[in-house]
């Protein structure tokens, strides 16, 4: 089965309750609020202070390489630019379509909260960028090697992101004073 014949299939089923669902996981995805409303939540803990410092980083990291760099490199049509025809659900977006942006976006935070080994908070954020994801074929946006793209893009991100900022005395200084706070808490 061929990406468009997928995403036709999808378009197939709209008309039931998962299409209020899918466009509300796009617009919670969008310009990443989601991610940086759990970025303010994380600033507010000194444990988690430095986290959220680095997922604010990528953020801007990701910006700046998905829907900067390789939007334009790549210069993939979106599907709804393809097969005009489809009834959408919201407007075909001008932009190009690989990677990803929503994804990549969602999976530059896991990213992030895995090389941090904030492993529950990983864990609560995986279904979220998940359904940020589906949502994007579900509306027609994007291919599905676009979404996986989004996906490898953003993890690549969120990790080299989190590796490069603890090169930084000041930054590591801050992830080492907040584990050490945190082990004399719990000893």
């Amino acid at each position: 089965m061929s990406e468009m014949s997928f995403l036709l299939s999808l378009q197939a089923l709209h008309g039931t309750f998962f299409d209020s669902i899918m466009m509300a996981a796009t617009r919670v995805g969008n310009a990443g609020e989601i991610w940086i409303a759990l970025a303010a939540v994380l600033l507010c803990s000194k444990k988690t202070r430095p986290v959220s410092i680095a997922i604010i980083v990528s953020l801007f990291a990701d910006l700046f390489i998905s829907n900067g760099l390789l939007k334009f490199l790549f210069a993939r049509p979106r599907p709804c630019a393809i097969e005009t025809g489809v009834s959408m659900l919201q407007a075909c977006p001008p932009s190009f379509s690989f990677p990803s942006g929503h994804t990549a976006v969602s999976f530059t935070v896991l990213g992030v909260l895995l090389a941090s080994r904030e492993f529950k908070i990983a864990l609560a954020a995986l279904p979220v960028a998940l359904l940020i994801a589906f949502s994007r074929l579900w509306l027609f946006a994007h291919f599905p090697t676009d979404v996986l793209g989004g996906v490898a893009v953003g993890l690549v991100i969120g990790y080299g992101t989190w590796h490069l900022l603890l090169l930084i005395p000041a930054f590591k200084r801050l992830w080492n004073r907040s584990n050490r706070e945190e082990a004399l808490t719990q000893a």
